[in-house]
């Protein structure tokens, strides 16, 4: 679902206890503050429509993993869709606990 880069930026903006700031974040991918903010929208967006999509999945995790054995994957993507389905139940929590974190950070 998200790349190394998005996955960085959307963890260390959206549910880090502390979030990181769009400079920090800039300089460590080496790219401007602009560019970041672009790529948390955009990997927000790709979490918001997993989470809608994949509802039932997240509350059978077992579901899309062992389709996933089934259909032959390898373990590395078998680990990939298991730490996104992580990622959307953590997402998921904290927007139910406190609404959309970070929607107001800059």
């Amino acid at each position: 679902m998200l790349n190394d880069r998005e996955r960085r930026i959307f963890e260390a903006r959206r549910l880090a206890d502390d979030s990181i700031t769009l400079q920090e974040l800039a300089d460590e991918f080496g790219v401007s503050r602009e560019r970041v903010r672009q790529i948390e929208v955009c990997a927000l967006e790709k979490v918001q429509k997993a989470v809608k999509s994949n509802i039932a999945c997240i509350e059978s995790p077992a579901t899309e993993v062992a389709m996933a054995n089934s259909a032959g994957e390898s373990n590395e993507e078998v680990r990939k869709l298991e730490s996104d389905r992580r990622l959307m139940l953590k997402f998921r929590g904290s927007v139910i606990t406190s609404g959309v974190r970070g929607s107001a950070q800059a």
